[in-house]
This record gives structure tokens, C-alpha cells and sequence, in this order.
């Protein structure tokens, strides 16, 4: 038998060794700081997790937010296990820094996919935690108040407009933002605080206390 096919033989016996272990996932805990937010904290979340088992590692993590709901995709990777594997499981940690949050409901969704690149199956285990942040910023409520200056005026339709149609920073105050009260911030409150500032329309009104956006 040559050295190259012993050689062969041995990578293959490390791969199947190291990727014969049944894959049991290790859920991951996800963290919110400070636990009850209000729209003028700093939001952080943080994942903690472990490998499915010693072979495999942290490969990265994707973000990303839609609407409420902040989505998390950590890979697992056995890709280095025909170099051996860990004495335990490896750890891993992943923090992102949101800064602040509007009020109302959200939804942290952790989707640990593991992509095995040797032998092994590809499994996906689910965690989902929810919190909320609560509208202590809009005391007093400043109605029409979009961009959170204490003022209302053309400078509040713009940010509207950025938010709305090109997905601009977040009001600070969902209430303030809903100028005609209905609540729900839409293009409805950019008519509004033009009817408002151009042609002397209705005053705006603060949207519902218990409103998201």
C-alpha cells in the first residue's frame, strides 16, 4: 500500500470518527439589556451557545430586522474536524449593540443552522424570546413630534418620509409620530402634518399609549 493511499485512508477514518457523533444541538440563551428598555436606552442583545458537539464551531452569525422582529442566524461549521476536534464544546458568544428602539413589541428569533461539511445532518433548532420597550420618552407626548425635537414642523414631515419610504431612523416616539391619532404611523400622518403646517389644518394628536410602530 502506497503512503498516499494510507494517508487516504487515514483522512477518511478522521472524518468519520469526528463526524459520526450524533448531532444534539445546545439551544443558545439569548439576553436582552437593560431587560425592560424604554425608547431613550440602548438596546443590547446577546446569544450564547455552544457547538452541537466537539467537532464543530461558531462559522458566523447573520443579522438582520424586519418590522419587530430581529433575526439571528448563527452557522455551525464542522469544516475543521479532519484536524480534530475540541476536548468540549465550544462556546461562543454574540453581542449586538441596537442603540435605541421605538416603543412597542418585538421578537428576538435564533436560528442555530448547523451545515455540516463532511458527514453529518444539517439540523436547525429554533429559540425565540420577546420583550418590550416601553414610550417613558413620550412624556409629556409632543403630538406631530416625529423626529423627537420638541417641535413640530416641516422637519418632522421629512423624517416621516425618509421612514416610511427609504426606511430612515426610527422615531423616538411612536406616539408623537402618529399625527392623526389612529394608531399606526403611515403616510396618513405625512398628509396630516402638511394639512397641518401649509394649510392650517387639524392640530396633531398623540397616537394611543399602548401604540407601536
Amino acid at each position: 500500500m502506497s503512503h498516499k493511499t494510507f494517508s487516504g485512508i487515514l483522512r477518511a477514518l478522521v472524518l468519520c470518527v469526528c463526524c459520526s457523533e450524533s448531532v444534539s444541538a445546545y439551544f443558545p440563551s439569548v439576553s436582552v439589556d437593560p431587560v425592560a428598555p424604554d425608547a431613550s436606552d440602548t438596546v443590547v442583545i446577546t446569544i450564547i451557545g455552544y457547538g452541537p458537539n466537539l467537532c464543530w464551531r461558531l462559522d458566523s452569525v447573520q443579522d438582520s430586522i424586519l418590522n419587530d422582529t430581529l433575526f439571528y442566524t448563527v452557522l455551525h461549521s464542522n469544516g475543521d474536524c479532519p484536524w480534530g476536534c475540541f476536548s468540549q464544546p465550544s462556546q461562543y458568544t454574540y453581542v449586538d449593540t441596537l442603540g435605541f428602539l421605538p416603543q412597542g413589541a418585538y421578537i428576538v428569533s435564533v436560528l442555530e443552522h448547523n451545515d455540516p461539511t463532511c458527514w453529518g445532518p444539517t439540523e436547525d433548532f429554533l429559540v425565540e424570546r420577546s420583550f418590550m420597550v416601553s414610550d417613558s420618552v413620550c412624556e409629556p407626548c409632543v403630538a406631530g413630534d416625529a423626529n423627537g425635537d420638541e417641535s413640530v414642523n416641516i422637519a418632522d414631515v421629512t423624517f416621516l418620509i425618509a421612514r416610511i419610504f427609504a426606511g430612515g431612523a426610527a422615531t423616538p416616539c411612536c406616539r408623537e409620530a402618529d399625527a392623526d391619532g389612529s394608531g399606526s404611523v403611515n403616510i396618513a400622518d405625512i398628509t396630516y402634518l402638511i394639512a397641518r403646517i401649509f394649510a392650517g389644518g387639524a392640530a396633531p394628536i398623540c397616537g394611543p399609549a399602548e401604540m407601536g410602530c
